[in-house]
């Protein structure tokens, strides 16, 4: 009796554990099968990716062609995409461009839809350039540097603009103003305010009070520091003939030429070189450049160019000929005639030499 029941009880065992087996092994299965069908659905959605991402451009209408050779846009279909007009960004992607950066002479060659963006081939100075945009010309992505998104470029242009206007209304008013723009004598933005300067010098004369001076360090070694020695020496001894001997400097930094060209005494210039160095301890004390450390701390001159307008520092000074003009003629009490002659609205490219422009992008030596 007792054998019977123990033989019941095995079987009873034995099928319950095959059950079981079963069981897991149908679960296994089933799991297998789920996990074959998701990896074969990931493969077959990468394919779909790259056809998509390597779809070729339908040379006769510039539409992107779709998966399998068929257009991607299909309109008699009932299509709800939008092709875009890349004729008419391409023209918009060079308006932009002209009207905020400081190039002339752009050429639209060609502009298409080409892999999900607008290939614009722009022609600058002989050179071809290709400048993409997205389908909606919003986002400008310019070789070597960052997407441009013009939305947010017209609110930055505004809130500069803003700023620029409320610092000029700051400014108090005076019969003759005041201007000191502080440089160091080769740094390439020092130099490029220079050259939008002097058309304005030339054109105001002794109306306005219009200085060159030197921030209180120098960032371009001993021949900076020679150099400014050298024009604070000039300042002083030949005054009306400083601004033609820095219109000559500007052209290639030959100090020598240019000394020669202005007929300068040499014996003249060199005692005042060297009585000054002794004087500010200037060679001495390089990179540190005295002559003027006082007015820097005083106005927290921090850069080249820095420039200071009737004793206010100007943190958006523009650095194109009209642009300087229309800041030191809002600063006088009563504007000359000579305020409502129009220069050039040209930034100088920084640097010396007078070809090309440049950034209005406010840089500085610091």
């Amino acid at each position: 009796m007792t054998d019977n029941k123990t033989e019941h009880h095995a079987n009873h065992h034995n099928e319950a554990n095959h059950k079981e087996h079963e069981k897991k092994k149908s679960s296994f299965g089933k799991e297998k099968m789920w996990m074959i069908a998701t990896a074969i659905l990931a493969v077959a959605f990468v394919v779909v990716l790259i056809l998509f991402l390597t779809a070729n451009t339908n040379s006769d209408n510039g539409n992107l062609t779709g998966l399998f050779g068929l257009p991607g846009d299909l309109p008699d279909a009932g299509s709800c995409s939008i092709t875009p007009d890349a004729s008419l960004i391409g023209e918009q992607t060079v308006t932009f461009l002209e009207e905020n950066f400081p190039v002339t002479g752009l050429i639209l060659k060609s502009s298409v839809l080409e892999r999900g963006l607008i290939n614009v081939t722009i022609n600058v100075e002989g050179q071809d350039m290709n400048i993409y945009t997205s389908t909606d010309g919003e986002i400008v992505f310019i070789p070597g540097g960052a997407p441009i998104y013009k939305t947010e470029f017209a609110k930055l242009q505004a809130e500069l603009n803003a700023n620029a206007e409320a610092e000029a209304a700051s400014i108090p008013k005076v019969d003759k103003p005041k201007i000191d723009v502080y440089v160091m004598s080769h740094c390439p933005y020092g130099t490029q305010i220079e050259k939008g300067l002097l058309p304005v010098v030339d054109l105001l004369g002794d109306k306005a009070d219009i200085a060159i001076k030197f921030v209180n360090y120098t960032l371009h070694g001993e021949k900076e520091t020679n150099e400014q020695i050298n024009q604070y020496c000039i300042q002083q001894k030949y005054p009306t003939q400083y601004y033609d001997y820095l219109s000559c400097f500007l052209e290639d930094s030959n100090t020598d030429r240019c000394v020669a060209k202005e007929g300068f005494d040499t014996s003249v210039l060199n005692a005042c070189v060297a009585e000054t160095d002794a004087t500010y301890g200037l060679t001495a004390n390089e990179p540190q450049f005295a002559i003027y450390d006082a007015e820097n701390k005083a106005f927290g001159v921090a850069g080249s160019p820095t420039t200071v307008i009737n004793g206010i520092k100007v943190d958006n000074m523009p650095r194109s000929p009209q642009g300087i003009l229309d800041r030191v003629c809002a600063a006088f009490t009563t504007a000359p005639s000579e305020c409502s002659i129009q220069l050039s609205t040209d930034t100088p490219a920084p640097g010396f030499g007078y070809d090309g422009t440049g950034s209005a992008t406010p840089a500085e030596c610091s």
